[in-house]
């Protein structure tokens, strides 16, 4: 640190010199202090190139050197005191930004989370390929688009398939078949299960009343007695004839 010394000298030599240069403060002798502040030292980070003697580096360059190295106040990282910024701005994992969407403060480590939930994070409809939808308005979007992809409407009793919203009709007419028959099984497995709830849970006689009653159609379970399951089988069996004829006829028109 002194003239003539090596850098890597410095440190130790220096910092033993600041402690003993405060002692003799106590008792001040301002000639020897002159002499002491004028001498000369270089600083001691390393990387930094600055020089000048002791009155220099404790007034202008002591607690503000580019190069000295503090902790990030956020992710206690140690940094150098010109790194700052950038650390701040582009690496600091504790960095809070403001999101470019909707503008809402959030960590970085937390910006997958945010970009599943942002209300105003653009989408692209997987129909029409349109994007920069806002999320707050793809449901709304795809409501509407004709060419979104959507469940047939017999899916719940088994078909599969995924039609674009304008062939749905077209798709209805050209599988009417394979949809008749699926309803079929699915019916016949739901006359099954009437029964057997007949049996196990006694099902009043308005259960079945009100369930015939929703499809529709006309009949009549008046004369059913609740613990004749023979009849009650044939009222289900009767409702499913009526419901298959009326599939049948609108596939026809």
């Amino acid at each position: 640190m002194f003239s003539g010394m090596s850098r890597s000298q410095g440190p130790t030599y220096f910092n033993v010199f600041l402690l003993t240069f405060q002692k003799w403060s106590a008792f001040p002798d301002n000639a020897a202090r002159r002499e002491v502040e004028n001498l000369s030292v270089v600083c001691i980070n390393e990387g930094c190139t600055w020089k000048g003697n002791i009155k220099e580096y404790e007034l202008s360059h002591e607690g503000k050197c580019d190069y000295m190295i503090i902790p990030c106040p956020s992710c206690k990282e140690q940094i150098r005191f010109n790194e700052q910024e950038r650390h701040n701005e582009r690496e600091c994992p504790e960095r809070t930004l403001n999101c470019k969407f909707c503008k809402e403060p959030f960590h970085f480590k937390n910006i997958k989370a945010h970009d599943e939930i942002c209300p105003k994070y653009p989408m692209i409809c997987e129909g029409c390929a349109k994007k920069k939808i806002p999320r707050e308005k793809y449901v709304d979007h795809i409501k509407f688009c004709s060419k979104f992809r959507t469940p047939c409407r017999f899916h719940v009793v088994g078909c599969d398939m995924s039609v674009e919203k304008e062939r749905i009709h077209d798709h209805e007419r050209a599988c009417a078949y394979e949809h008749l028959n699926l309803l079929l099984h699915y019916i016949m497995g739901m006359k099954v299960r009437m029964s057997m709830d007949v049996v196990e849970r006694k099902c009043p006689l308005h259960t079945l009343k009100q369930w015939y009653s929703k499809s529709g159609l006309q009949g009549n379970c008046n004369g059913v007695a609740q613990k004749n399951i023979i009849k009650v089988q044939d009222i289900i069996w009767d409702y499913i004839k009526k419901l298959l004829r009326k599939i049948m006829k609108y596939n026809c028109i």
